[in-house]
């Protein structure tokens, strides 16, 4: 995979830009784009938020706007930028039961279920969709970054595709 390297027994992502949008959210309306950026990502510095608001990283609805901009109902936000993930575990992600509707994995530590903070591409939904050819995950059983998967109770089981409300009864 090209998108990833191997070194030190660690998954890293090869660095890459990508743009992250969110509906905004009642809390957010009446707020400046810049207090909206400060408040709810405090993680970098107001001027890093301003600068990317000025070179048009940050948008509403696709569109430049000022740091003074009134964010309003109804908008997309949208945040782009350039990506360095943190490394995961390089350890294999064994599955361990699969049919049509489900998928039940030994998750390693380090790596989270899905997509989430720094980690996108390190994560075991997205790794299992670009080694497994896997997609269209939904986890029923999740557990944290830190923790892995060595028996039964603490296995990663997952649904394929939308097969809400199908009753199943799997052993494993």
């Amino acid at each position: 995979m090209e998108e990833y390297y191997i070194a030190n027994g660690l998954r890293h992502v090869v660095p890459h830009c990508t743009t992250y949008t969110a509906w905004v959210k009642g809390r957010w309306v009446g707020k400046t784009l810049l207090e909206l950026m400060c408040a709810e990502w405090p993680g970098q510095p107001s001027s890093y938020y301003l600068d990317a608001i000025e070179a048009g990283a940050i948008t509403i609805d696709g569109k430049t706007v000022g740091p003074d901009f009134i964010v309003q109902r109804n908008t997309k936000l949208g945040h782009f930028h350039h990506k360095h993930e943190p490394p995961c575990t390089d350890a294999e992600i064994r599955i361990i039961f699969e049919d049509e509707n489900l998928v039940v994995v030994d998750k390693p530590g380090s790596i989270p279920v899905h997509p989430v903070g720094r980690f996108y591409k390190n994560s075991l939904t997205t790794l299992l969709k670009y080694e497994k050819g896997i997609d269209s995950l939904h986890p029923i059983n999740r557990l944290d970054r830190l923790t892995s998967g060595n028996e039964g109770r603490e296995k990663e089981i997952f649904r394929k595709g939308d097969n809400r409300g199908k009753e199943r009864n799997r052993k494993w």
